[in-house]
């Protein structure tokens, strides 16, 4: 909670990791830990796809199935070939992804009335993974 009954995020941030190449894994060091979702298939021809090794299918009644992540720690991640990565990176801190709202409309400060419009706050961002070299 931040001052003045705003309410602001940790400055989470999504990446998305593609590897195109069909034979070859790709290794990126990743900074914070993260939740990890690949999106792989057996063959790129196939009507199956998996997330993070389990088929995706529709429950009863068409029901989309629950996406589930999985927790990485910090340090030198793998994507396979043929690959699409979602990471969700909940403990970021990147400045450029914090939003402060207020809950007070007209609440006043130093004479000043609050926004009570979600307020973006704008910082230099900062690199959250770097490229590594193939495994």
């Amino acid at each position: 909670m931040a001052k003045n009954g705003g309410v602001a995020s940790n400055g989470a941030v999504a990446l998305l990791v593609i590897n195109t190449d069909r034979s070859a894994a790709l290794s990126l060091d990743v900074r914070d830990a993260a939740e990890r979702y690949t999106l792989t298939a057996r063959n790129l021809l196939d009507k199956t796809v998996e997330l993070n090794g389990s088929e995706l299918a529709l429950g009863a009644d068409d029901a989309l199935p629950q996406l589930t992540g999985i927790r990485t720690r910090a340090g030198r991640l793998t994507f396979a070939p043929a690959s699409i990565t979602f990471l969700a990176v909940s403990k970021a801190n990147n400045a450029s992804c914090r939003v402060v709202s207020y809950l007070h409309a007209g609440r006043r400060r130093n004479g000043r009335r609050l926004p009570t419009k979600p307020m973006y706050l704008r910082a230099a961002e900062t690199p959250h993974l770097r490229a590594a070299s193939t495994p």
